[in-house]
């Protein structure tokens, strides 16, 4: 689990979690030589805030009061791919009182990832890196974004089964969060803004769905 940690429903005692498998490489580097190489801005130190990573990297971290900075990259092979085999990405449920998998599944598409950083639009099954919580709701429906292919999906928290999903206008690596409005219907809301370091198109987005009412209706 990468950030976000995971989802308790305290009625059924299970724990959701999205994971990532995808080795990540570390490297300290000197940080005239990152700025060189496009891995970072040019940093003045804390008072001028913490330099944002270039595309070319997942993160960097200038090291305070050193002359280098920590590099953070996916370890990839030839074709910008993770080293291993997939699933690269999974949602699984925990059962608490037995410490048992209840269901484990691929979480996530290749359809905005590809080789050498491209969007190649093939929804290959394979589980990606992500990065945003889930949400549970007391009807039994796991939320979830934080993949890069940009969906907002749902799950039924007994059998793992998609039951929904839709397109974000921009990366969705946030946790999504449902409320109850004035009208009586729920709604689940998510801040689709994008990750720079995933490569996810960016944005400035608040994305709401009502769930359907009682009735049946959407």
């Amino acid at each position: 689990m990468d950030w976000q940690g995971a989802t308790i429903d305290p009625t059924r005692q299970v724990l959701i979690a999205n994971a990532s498998y995808i080795p990540f490489t570390v490297r300290p580097m000197p940080q005239d030589q990152a700025i060189a190489e496009g891995l970072m801005e040019p940093w003045a130190g804390w008072d001028s805030g913490q330099p944002y990573p270039k595309p070319a990297a997942f993160a960097v971290g200038p090291q305070y009061g050193t002359p280098y900075a920590a590099v953070v990259k996916p370890w990839l092979g030839l074709f910008q791919a993770p080293c291993h085999a997939p699933p690269w990405g999974k949602l699984v449920a925990i059962d608490l009182r037995s410490r048992q998998i209840l269901w484990q599944r691929p979480l996530g598409t290749t359809r905005d990832t590809g080789p050498f950083g491209t969007h190649v639009n093939l929804p290959l099954p394979t589980g990606v890196f992500n990065i945003g919580g889930n949400t549970a709701a007391a009807s039994g429906l796991i939320f979830i974004g934080a993949t890069t292919d940009q969906y907002l999906r749902a799950f039924d928290e007994r059998t793992g089964e998609k039951l929904w999903e839709a397109r974000l206008p921009a990366g969705g690596q946030a946790t999504p969060m449902t409320y109850m409005g004035d009208d009586g219907r729920q709604y689940v809301v998510i801040a689709a803004g994008g990750h720079g370091g995933l490569r996810t198109r960016l944005g400035d987005y608040l994305v709401a769905y009502a769930l359907p009412d009682a009735g049946g209706s959407g």
